[in-house]
């Protein structure tokens, strides 16, 4: 991350994951005054994760890996030291490539084009990334779907992931919940939550 790039305090950040999901994005964070309270970004990533279907009796039928890359721009709202508010929209293409199955993956999923307006909501009082003791955090996002921007789909996602931890003596716990349902339809394969 490397932050003060202008008198603004642009910010410009990186991050790589390598493992069982493969994660490359990056993003530029420009605030439009110096308060910093609003901001614009702009994004663009890829990521490759498993993606894997199951018979009835809960035996893998076939491994895929999901590619999924795109960019982005957002217009936000920093709300105090503990959370942002994004409008923004988002393009991109998402494929299922083989891995370890003897079926082509043309015969589950096709190709598709993706193209969303988000509402973001990100708020974060976690004391610590790795091991909080204190504090919660939530992550909320409605995703509509825009065929006529070049979706290959028509869907809103809502979704909410929160987080809280509880520290005792030298022992915590963290808590987690998260949600994901389809608004008026269902959701593509691509946009599903897994356990």
């Amino acid at each position: 991350r490397a932050t003060w790039l202008n008198r603004l305090g642009a910010e410009w950040r990186n991050d790589l994951q390598i493992g069982r999901t493969d994660r490359l994005r990056t993003e530029w964070y420009q605030p439009l005054h110096t308060p910093q309270r609003w901001f614009v970004a702009g994004h663009a990533g890829g990521e490759r994760s498993p993606f894997e279907l199951f018979t009835d009796a809960g035996v893998r039928a076939v491994r895929f890996r999901l590619e999924n890359s795109g960019f982005g721009g957002d217009l936000g709202l920093n709300l105090g030291d503990s959370g942002q508010l994004r409008l923004g929209v988002r393009r991109g293409r998402v494929r299922l490539q083989n891995d370890t199955s003897l079926l082509p993956p043309g015969l589950f999923e096709a190709d598709a084009n993706t193209a969303a307006l988000v509402l973001r909501l990100k708020l974060d009082t976690l004391d610590n990334v790795r091991f909080p003791r204190s504090g919660y955090s939530l992550d909320a996002q409605v995703v509509q779907s825009q065929p006529s921007w070049g979706a290959s789909d028509d869907y809103r996602k809502l979704s909410a992931t929160y987080r809280t931890a509880v520290g005792f003596g030298r022992h915590a716990l963290e808590f987690a919940v998260q949600g994901v349902t389809a608004s008026g339809g269902s959701l593509p394969t691509y946009e599903t939550s897994f356990l």
